[in-house]
């Protein structure tokens, strides 16, 4: 991994820690070993135009990743759709204010045929009308839109069944249902109650996001652009300094064809004295009274 990789995955990270995110760099290590991303830069492209959607939705940057944190492993299924795929379960989960388990929990019962016919089966005798008539729809769904496709495609069978979730647990027999439905992944009956009530969460929103990978209008590239101008404006004028300098000095040395891995503690030792020096040179530039006088002229 050439030194270039390695700042520009440090870079990310920084920033990320200034939004309240740690493990950044770890990070992009596993979704480029576990959904197919080819390599760091288009890993990371991808990560800040889904976090600056996501903030767009009020999901914060730090429930985000802590959300890919927990998934990412077992999203590898879907490859490169795994980072979209775990976006709308975390817009999903915040929205319903569940754990992200609780959709990903139900989703897997339609990750083979066998399954969704069984959860079917008993969806459909909890509501006692068939609301859902082929398992096959929803394993396409899971597989092409993740699992909070999959829920969402219930819910929408739900709604064209015309019904009521108030009346249908209302009651100890409503209890009862509902408490048999909590049973299918859901972690609890509250949970379940809670994403299949939800208003805020509907098909056409997810769809446009798994198909177009934009939402409220906002391409990735210009999700891209505005992250790194949030994360310019969370980050202090001298860390903005010191991360350029490290920047330039990994860049010189990537030049020479010297790697972070063929030098080590080398590398990491040279490239701290080429920050320290740019920052000292920098500070002394700064204390300079004609600056000052400078500033006062321009203001």
């Amino acid at each position: 991994k050439g030194a270039g990789v390695q700042s520009e995955i440090a870079s990310f990270a920084a920033q990320l820690s200034r939004m309240g995110v740690t493990g950044g760099g770890s990070l992009i290590e596993s979704i480029i070993a576990d959904s197919g991303i080819e390599n760091a830069s288009t890993a990371i492209g991808v990560l800040k135009g889904l976090t600056v959607q996501m903030m767009e939705l009020g999901v914060t940057p730090k429930q985000l990743f802590d959300d890919f944190n927990k998934l990412i492993p077992s999203f590898a299924m879907f490859g490169e759709a795994a980072s979209l795929n775990i976006a709308k379960v975390s817009y999903m989960a915040q929205k319903a204010q569940v754990d992200v388990g609780s959709i990903t929990g139900f989703g897997d019962n339609f990750k083979e045929y066998s399954g969704a016919q069984r959860a079917v089966q008993k969806i459909n005798a909890i509501f006692g009308k068939p609301i859902l008539k082929d398992p096959a729809e929803l394993v396409r769904t899971f597989y092409a839109g993740g699992p909070g496709a999959a829920l969402m495609l219930v819910k929408q069978k739900i709604v064209e069944a015309g019904i009521d979730l108030d009346e249908a647990f209302s009651g100890a027999a409503g209890a009862a249902k509902l408490q048999s439905l909590g049973g299918m992944g859901f972690g609890s009956a509250q949970d379940a109650l809670r994403l299949l009530k939800a208003e805020n969460l509907s098909p056409e929103q997810l769809d446009e996001f798994s198909q177009t990978g934009k939402i409220k209008g906002i391409t990735s590239e210009e999700a891209s652009k505005k992250f790194d101008e949030v994360g310019r404006a969370t980050i202090p004028q001298s860390k903005q300094i010191e991360a350029a300098a490290e920047q330039m000095a990994t860049q010189i040395l990537d030049k020479f064809n010297i790697g972070l891995g063929k030098t080590g503690p080398l590398f990491d030792n040279l490239t701290k004295d080429l920050v320290q020096a740019f920052q000292s040179g920098f500070d002394k530039f700064m204390a300079n009274p004609f600056i000052d006088k400078a500033a006062d002229a321009i203001g």
